[in-house]
């Protein structure tokens, strides 16, 4: 028997529930104010092994990127593993240019992006979420997707308008 979906317990998988889960990320999408893109990798992710590894290797480009350039720290992602073994979402580029983001992810995966205009980017999302596999023992969509979110740099300047004191010396 097919298991019946409540509020409690979601089954990621029929139209509805998909529906239902797009909300979120489109939320977290919608807060910025940066046009979204269609994202698509062509990883080959098809156990949960292969996408622990594709994480790692991911947030390690990700993480180098920013290293090198502050700009990648406005980059933001959230990609689902579809039946056919790629990876599909929707990434914020911030001020980086499309053709940018491409060529450092297509250094090591096969990658596509396409402008999302913002009336269509919940659909995006719920063909997303609807397509997206269910990778080791019945996990659900959850487990079979991937966020990277956009870091804010520290304020220094922060740290600066609290007026500190030293210590009194004790005699």
């Amino acid at each position: 028997m097919p298991p019946v979906c409540s509020s409690l317990r979601r089954c990621g998988h029929c139209p509805t529930c998909a529906w239902r889960f797009s909300r979120r990320p489109l939320r977290e999408h919608l807060t910025r104010s940066e046009s979204a893109f269609l994202l698509q990798i062509d990883a080959g992710v098809e156990t949960a092994d292969d996408l622990h590894r594709f994480r790692a290797a991911m947030r390690n480009l990700i993480d180098h990127q920013r290293r090198r350039d502050r700009r990648w720290l406005e980059f933001a992602t959230t990609v689902w593993v579809g039946q056919d073994a790629a990876l599909q979402g929707i990434a914020r580029l911030g001020s980086l240019g499309p053709m940018e983001v491409s060529s450092v992810l297509t250094r090591r995966w096969p990658t596509m992006l396409q402008a999302l205009r913002e009336d269509e980017l919940r659909e995006t999302i719920y063909r997303c979420v609807l397509g997206s596999a269910t990778l080791g023992d019945g996990a659900r969509f959850q487990k079979a997707r991937m966020t990277i979110r956009a870091r804010h740099g520290r304020r220094a300047d922060h740290f600066l308008s609290v007026g500190i004191e030293p210590m009194p010396m004790a005699c």
